[in-house]
């Protein structure tokens, strides 16, 4: 469900903002960080629960892109 409601978010016309007062968890943590905008109090924070599950880091490096760069997942060619 949090999948259909970023991609909903992210093809609004206008900006979203995000109020976050307090802890942000899961996936409401996920659609405060989907929206263009963010404003935060000082004591507020994120929180999720599974943060050793994810995707590995590259095998190049810390290089991510470069000049001319499309983006792509592929290593720099440059």
């Amino acid at each position: 469900m949090t999948g259909s409601v970023v991609k909903a978010l992210r093809e609004l016309p206008l900006p979203v903002i995000a109020a976050i007062n307090g802890v942000a968890a899961g996936a409401g943590a996920v659609i405060a960080l989907a929206c263009d905008f963010r404003l935060m109090a000082q004591s507020a924070s994120f929180a999720f629960l599974f943060t050793r599950v994810g995707l590995a880091a590259p095998t190049w490096g810390r290089r991510t892109c470069c000049r001319g760069s499309s983006g792509s997942a592929a290593p720099p060619s440059c």
